[in-house]
């Protein structure tokens, strides 16, 4: 127990610490002998080797003292800072990222397993109640969630999640009737997916429903005055996608009793882009409509205390 307990003391502290790395060579690109980025720039790879090891991670602590190493020859004027060094520091600071995103994934699959998978459970018993609620028939596929988060990414992304779940079943799915009239199977279909890459976590959402109506969309748009009849001759199809995530673009028609308007995807997309994050929209009419989420791997502890 005290072991985890300074395990999770050393990730919040290290992930700031790479965060601030960061930040500070960012700066020293543009502003190479700025005096204070140096010493700021030096002070946190010199915290993050001693972190590391009082943690015994050698491999982080042999990575930071290289470039602990770099940054004083720099600070006593024994090194010039050229593209080729803050190369070199980027590199060692990309390296401790992807060791402590490692540690990361795997202190996820021993301690987050349980929470993901309650919540993934909790997920599938929303789309069948609300299908009930809505009088639809929907079948839930859910894939990745429990593998491929961690749980601080799904706690984020749940309030969001919800969101587009009772935005899918209420105004994606169609009623089975309707469904049968299209030549499709009277069971809708909404999917969960989530993967990663080295450095960000994606969740989709998919169903099978109509899909996005482009010209009310546009339409809608047009009213608002968001979008003009001049606009629109240049405009593409990916543009009226993201149209829908501008306040007060909705095709619901209809209150209801699931999601009343429709929440508005400008309301997801703000929370979303306030943890780092971004959300896209594919869609196609009378086949369905996939909703990607994208999150960084890594997410600060000050966008953590904003959201």
């Amino acid at each position: 127990m005290e072991e985890d307990y300074y395990e999770k003391i050393f990730m919040k502290e290290s992930i700031s610490y790479l965060q601030q790395c960061s930040k500070q060579l960012s700066l020293l690109k543009n502003n190479p002998d700025d005096q204070n980025v140096i010493e700021e720039l030096f002070r946190s790879f010199h915290s993050l080797k001693g972190m590391s090891a009082a943690m015994s991670y050698d491999e982080m602590t042999k990575t930071a003292h290289s470039a602990e190493d770099i940054l004083e020859l720099i600070r006593s004027e024994k090194v010039l800072v050229t593209k080729e060094v803050i190369k070199k520091l980027t590199q060692s600071a990309g390296h401790l990222e992807h060791l402590v995103a490692a540690m990361a994934n795997e202190k996820r699959k021993l301690i987050s397993g349980q929470k993901i998978e309650a919540e993934s459970n909790l997920f599938s018993q929303l789309i069948r109640q609300l299908s009930i609620n809505a009088d639809k028939k929907i079948t839930v596929q859910i894939t990745g969630l429990e593998t491929e988060l961690d749980a601080i990414h799904l706690e984020l992304i749940s309030e969001p999640l919800i969101h587009l779940i009772k935005n899918a079943v209420d105004h994606g799915i169609e009623k089975p009737e309707n469904r049968i009239k299209r030549g499709k199977s009277e069971k809708g279909k909404i999917e969960l997916r989530a993967y990663r890459t080295n450095q960000h976590v994606f969740v989709e959402i998919k169903d099978d429903g109509a899909g996005i109506n482009k010209k009310k969309v546009v339409n809608n748009a047009i009213s608002l005055g968001i979008l003009s009849g001049k606009q629109l001759k240049t405009v593409d199809e990916q543009f009226i996608f993201n149209l829908t995530m501008k306040p007060g673009v909705s095709t619901a028609n209809e209150i209801s009793a699931i999601s009343g308007r429709g929440v508005g995807l400008d309301a997801v997309k703000t929370k979303i882009e306030s943890f780092g994050g971004s959300i896209s929209i594919q869609s196609e009419a009378g086949k369905g409509t996939v909703i990607s989420i994208k999150l960084p791997i890594m997410i600060s502890q000050q966008k953590l205390k904003n959201t």
